[in-house]
């Protein structure tokens, strides 16, 4: 998801009795949700008494969320009360993925004793399993896997470029601002409960403020606790804010 909101003045001449304000506001939101169900049921075979049941869920989820907000003033004039320039942006990210494997058998009378099947596993919910018992030969499996990589990115520029800023009011301010405000809500949950074999795997990336990169630069980078490979390949592209005012000339009265 990306979304940007720009607010121009250019070549300009702007003359107000009160207040002048140049304004560029963003907000990008995103609720991502994902669910994966998987049941399997197996009841023994009435010629062998055999039964078998395998479940299996496995999700892949990217979730991008990127905002930005300009506000300029390039070669203007602009006289007023008082005079305010700002931008504010803000990026929210709710990663919601479910995934679970449940698998039931019942019935059997070869060597084997008593077993039941699994379940497992979720990123940023809750996962549960039942399990049923059954007597005699069978097998179950259930297996479970996540794969999540979750990014918020967002910046804002407050500029004035070669312009001429005046106020008359007494008390005129001018003000020239920035600001942004990114936030992700992500919880990891993966559980596995199996009667004879149950595996659950889950590998999750969280990151404000950083470009997106493949899982493997992600891996090596949370494997040693450091952003070397993102760093590496001019991955780091933090959020961030900036105002600034250059090759002009404000007057306050």
């Amino acid at each position: 998801m990306s979304s940007k909101s720009t607010t121009t003045v250019t070549n300009s001449t702007i003359v107000a009795g009160g207040a002048a304000e140049v304004h560029a506001i963003d907000s990008a939101q995103l609720i991502a949700t994902l669910v994966l169900e998987n049941a399997t049921t197996a009841d023994a075979n009435p010629l062998n008494g055999v039964a078998q049941a395998k479940g299996f869920g496995f999700a892949v989820a990217v979730n991008d969320v990127r905002g930005g907000a300009s506000a300029l003033v390039t070669d203007s004039s602009i006289t007023a009360g008082s005079i305010l320039v700002d931008a504010m942006q803000t990026s929210a990210l709710t990663a919601v993925t479910e995934v679970s494997a449940e698998t039931n058998v019942s019935g059997g009378f070869m060597p084997g004793g008593s077993g039941s099947g699994g379940s497992g596993g979720n990123l940023g919910g809750s996962g549960t399993g039942s399990q049923t018992t059954g007597s005699g030969g069978f097998s179950s499996t259930a297996v479970t896997g996540i794969v999540a990589n979750n990014v918020v990115q967002g910046a804002v520029a407050a500029l004035v470029t070669n312009s001429m800023l005046t106020t008359t009011g007494a008390a005129g301010d001018i003000s020239v601002g920035a600001k942004t405000n990114g936030s992700l809500i992500a919880t990891v949950i993966n559980a596995v409960s199996g009667g004879q074999r149950g595996v659950g795997i889950t590998v999750s990336f969280n990151s404000v403020g950083w470009r997106p990169q493949n899982l493997l630069f992600n891996a090596i980078d949370a494997l040693i606790g450091s952003p070397e490979i993102s760093q590496a390949f001019d991955g780091t592209n933090a959020s961030g804010s900036l105002a600034r005012v250059v090759d002009s000339t404000p007057r306050a009265m």
